[in-house]
């Protein structure tokens, strides 16, 4: 698990309690993230992190890691990630918040505090990120304005006005798997059964095991 460049609650290392099945480290730089040989030490890397630059042998590391199969898990503000780096955006997480307007892109924009829904996006129910989850309310950011890939295949989704309809959605990496979860921002989200088990789900099912 990947931090740094954000703050954020501590309650977001609760989402890693409880659980008989996750064994876990902590990473907070990508120095110390992303070195050779990444595939043979983790079967998932969940990234809470949010930096718009990724050094070039972190990202040598990194794409070796993605390339043999392994997992990704991305929430929250770790959309902003590597933004530099399109194969990263483009390919790994299918998505991109613009920090600035860049080109006919406008700046995305977020807003804290705001309640909403997610709920499962049609006919993927049957996905196993999605096991036991049905509409998830919280009290978390929104985010309006992204780029997305049209190669994703949208898990949640949301009609909320202030932000863009999907939520969680699975990457279109044709070898990893990869999950981003939009949600993620404050203790309330947190503490919601029904988010830890979403990032529970999300973790095994990269891991390449059943939820």
């Amino acid at each position: 698990m990947v931090t740094g460049g954000h703050g954020f609650p501590v309650s977001f290392y609760t989402l890693f309690e409880g659980w008989d099945d996750l064994r876990w480290s902590h990473a907070a730089t990508q120095e110390e993230a992303f070195r050779p040989g990444l595939e043979r030490r983790y079967d998932v890397i969940l990234f809470h992190d949010m930096y718009e630059t990724i050094g070039t042998a972190e990202q040598a590391a990194l794409r070796s890691y993605v390339e043999a199969g392994k997992g990704v898990v991305s929430t929250h503000h770790a959309i902003v990630n590597y933004t530099s780096w399109l194969w990263w955006y483009e390919e790994v997480i299918g998505g991109k918040y613009f920090t600035a307007a860049l080109g006919d892109h406008a700046k995305s924009a977020y807003k804290e505090g705001v309640e909403f829904e997610a709920v499962p996006a049609k006919g993927a129910r049957s996905h196993p990120v999605m096991k036991g989850i049905d509409a998830l309310p919280v009290e978390d950011e929104v985010y309006k304005g992204m780029w997305h890939s049209p190669r994703i295949q949208v898990l949640m989704e949301t009609g909320h006005p202030l932000n863009d309809r999907p939520v969680v959605y699975v990457g279109p990496h044709p070898k990893a798997k990869s999950v981003y979860i939009q949600l993620g921002h404050g203790e309330y989200t947190m503490r919601h059964p029904a988010y830890r088990r979403l990032i529970h789900n999300a973790i095994l099912w990269a891991a390449g095991r059943q939820p």
